[in-house]
């Protein structure tokens, strides 16, 4: 792909102007957006991705996050032609769980976190197929919900939302310029 061709822009949003990553050393991010501000409002954006970590468990019982979720998977069925999408790497799964928004699809996380995704999703009184795959694709409530297995698994899901959004194209350039051996899986229409 051209490297000076934009196809994404991310917005970092976060609760609090800075915040730290649970996993490591940690890394402090700033964000650019406040969830609570109009230009963090759930309906700004197309694709929304649930990083896991250590810290999934304690975002699990964060209800401004959840409301949050669960205004941006209603705002999908909206019908103004936008493709919405959910995406959840490793134990973000638990969070997307706790939102209530796996209902009726299946479900992957990390492998030691499966146990957990299924107390999750029941917990939420919902009905997910908690399964040991690397990428899983399923809808609710007219938004595409992507989860997938331990963090290397999150840049074969990355892929496939490029090449749903993008391209079969721009997919395998993406993999190409990253240096990045990626079989597409069969699983998305």
């Amino acid at each position: 792909p051209d490297p000076s061709r934009l196809i994404f822009d991310i917005t970092l949003l976060s609760e609090t102007p800075t915040f730290t990553t649970s996993n490591g050393r940690g890394t402090t991010m700033h964000r650019d957006a406040d969830i609570f501000s109009p230009a963090g409002a759930p309906s700004h954006y197309d694709v929304v991705l649930v990083p896991g970590g250590s810290g999934s468990r304690a975002e699990m019982r964060n209800l401004p996050l959840l409301e949050w979720l669960q205004e941006f998977a209603a705002s999908g069925a909206t019908g103004d032609g936008r493709r919405k999408m959910l995406m959840s790497v490793c134990t973000g799964s638990l969070i997307l769980a706790a939102a209530g928004l796996l209902d009726g699809v299946r479900a992957a996380t990390h492998h030691a976190a499966r146990a957990l995704l299924a107390e999750a999703v029941e917990g939420a009184y919902g009905r997910a197929e908690v399964v040991a795959e690397r990428v899983v694709w399923g809808a609710v409530k007219g938004v595409d919900v992507v989860t997938c297995g331990g963090v290397s698994s999150g840049i074969d899901a990355a892929l496939e939302v490029v090449r749903v959004l993008a391209g079969e194209a721009c997919a395998r350039g993406t993999a190409e310029w990253i240096e990045y051996e990626w079989k597409a899986p069969e699983m998305v229409g």
